[in-house]
């Protein structure tokens, strides 16, 4: 069962929360369970504010993988292109093999000459 912070939050501030008490011989209430209660609430605030800030990270990550994943399909779409004219002047001056196969080769990342 997943209790969320706020519903934590709510229970550590009812009343009855504050079990364990003791009294002073002056009268006033010493309260071990209060100040759990507030070390627990300071913690619960900094783990919300520490998901928070994972949240948003882990969205512009996936903002920045979108961009990448957008960059290679228009690569991808670039090269298709160049294929496609490739194969067109080929069909023009089927006689220049050295020149088209240099163009598929730089096509394939082969950077050698």
């Amino acid at each position: 069962m997943t209790i969320n912070l706020d519903t934590l939050r709510k229970r550590a501030e009812l009343p009855n929360a504050l079990h364990g008490c003791s009294s002073d011989p002056c009268g006033s209430v010493v309260c071990q369970t209060a100040r759990d209660r507030d070390e627990l609430l300071s913690r619960l605030e900094q783990a919300e504010q520490d998901r928070v800030k994972l949240r948003n990270r882990l969205d512009a990550m996936r903002r920045q993988r979108d961009g990448y994943q957008n960059q290679i399909r228009k690569a991808e779409q670039q090269v298709a292109r160049v294929r496609d004219l490739l194969a067109y002047l080929e069909k023009l001056a089927p006689g220049d093999k050295h020149y088209a196969e240099s163009i598929d080769r730089a096509l394939d990342g082969d950077t050698r000459g």
